[in-house]
């Protein structure tokens, strides 16, 4: 019999895995469900920023696999706006850029073949915003050409079409009560409808609302969610900055070229996550909420942010203007590493959550590890005593963090 599945969430993991599980096994049963409509979350409020330079490899191999993907997607004319402009990350402490040359090293023997560590003295030659860059204490700096930014939405569009095409029934609007346990079977998902659903596996990609979805099979979920802004400036004279990759200082704020010439700006340092959380509505009702302190006023978290930016940047001060700020959610994990799995408190529901901001550029390859899981097959981007091992929920309900911690996390 054909595998029965509910996915919840029409995010970019949502929408991933239902491709994914339908390219696996033609004639599955997949079945959709989002409550609002397709990246109502934080999918549409993402920075969305690629990279493959991380510490743990199966966050290399997954970046590698997605990059795959979005490729892929505008050969077969679903344009995705994948650019590449590249990521250079700015190091003024000596001890953090060796542990990131030492880093590079390791990505480039993974599959990375593009990305270097660079001396000071190198940047200005090798990176078009090097000449505007204060190279002063500058310790040095890892750079990946191949890295960049795309258009998150029409990534979860094109999971979502194929997935269609090949069978899957996509709900908006549905929104679910209640996950049940049935015996020896797979849960039952119940609507606000009043309607059962009878499934063999059920996907928590409920994003910042995934905690909410385990509250309806009767089980909580270690991630919290968390705002975070993005800051906008006024469009840049005098020079042009379309082709700039995404720049970040000392694993903190962070700058990218955003429409018109100008500059998308963000640092996820505050504000801290939810402790509890709010219920369904509210989390929903505060999405684009702009709390106090977080706009572009003169004492406002923007301000900080271009500030600091400004420090290894300095025609920023003179050049660049906030025009406007816009917020969304990360869903954040107690280690900012992935949920990838099954929940043994209740067989037959996964989790698929917990990126910690890093679901766009992990977005295709978590669909395709969460497929396989689910069809009970070896997982292909890494062992799967590997994906065990890194993306497990058990150590967290055990209040422990799951090792290697990743130690590229911004």
């Amino acid at each position: 019999m054909p595998l029965r599945t509910a996915i919840i969430g029409a995010g970019i993991a949502g929408c991933s895995t239902a491709c994914h599980v339908l390219r696996l096994e033609p004639g599955a049963r997949v079945t959709l469900l989002e409550r609002e409509h397709i990246g109502a979350g934080s999918t549409s409020r993402s920075a969305a920023a690629f990279r493959q330079q991380w510490s743990v490899p199966a966050h290399v191999a997954f970046s590698l696999y997605s990059a795959s993907e979005y490729e892929a997607m505008e050969r077969r004319g679903r344009p995705v706006l994948f650019r590449r402009n590249g990521y250079l990350f700015l190091y003024a402490d000596e001890a953090e850029f060796q542990a990131a040359t030492v880093r590079a090293e390791r990505q480039r023997q993974i599959g990375v073949g593009d990305v270097v560590a660079l001396e000071p003295r190198e940047i200005p030659d090798r990176v078009i915003a090097g000449p505007a860059i204060d190279l002063e204490r500058l310790a040095g700096a890892t750079w990946c050409p191949s890295d960049g930014f795309l258009d998150p939405l029409s990534v979860a569009q094109n999971f979502l079409d194929e997935a269609r095409e090949r069978g899957a029934a996509y709900r908006p609007g549905a929104r679910v009560t209640g996950i049940e346990a049935r015996g020896s079977s797979g849960p039952v998902v119940v609507l606000e409808s009043g309607e059962r659903l009878e499934a063999d596996a059920v996907v928590n990609a409920g994003g910042a609302w995934s905690r909410g979805v385990a509250r309806a099979a009767g089980l909580d979920l270690p991630v919290r969610p968390a705002k975070r802004y993005l800051y906008f400036t006024r469009p840049i004279r005098g020079r042009d900055v379309s082709a700039w990759p995404l720049i970040v200082v000392d694993l903190g704020p962070y700058m990218r070229p955003s429409e018109g010439n100008a500059f998308l700006m963000g640092w996820d340092e505050r504000p801290e996550p939810l402790d509890e959380y709010p219920g369904d509505e509210a989390l929903l009702d505060a999405q684009d909420a702009i709390y106090p302190g977080f706009s572009t006023g003169v004492d406002d978290w923007g301000v900080t942010v271009l500030a600091a930016l400004a420090e290894r940047l300095p025609f920023m001060a003179e050049e660049a203007a906030l025009a406007r700020v816009t917020t969304g959610y990360y869903t954040i994990s107690p280690d900012q590493k992935a949920i990838i799995s099954e929940d043994a408190r209740l067989p037959g529901l996964f989790h698929l959550t917990g990126f910690s901001g890093h679901g766009i550029m992990h977005g295709a390859a978590c669909g395709l590890t969460m497929a396989e899981l689910l069809l009970g097959r070896e997982t292909t981007l890494a062992p799967r005593v590997e994906i065990e091992r890194h993306f497990a929920l058990a150590p967290l309900l055990e209040g422990r963090l799951r090792e290697p911690v990743e130690e590229m996390v911004i």
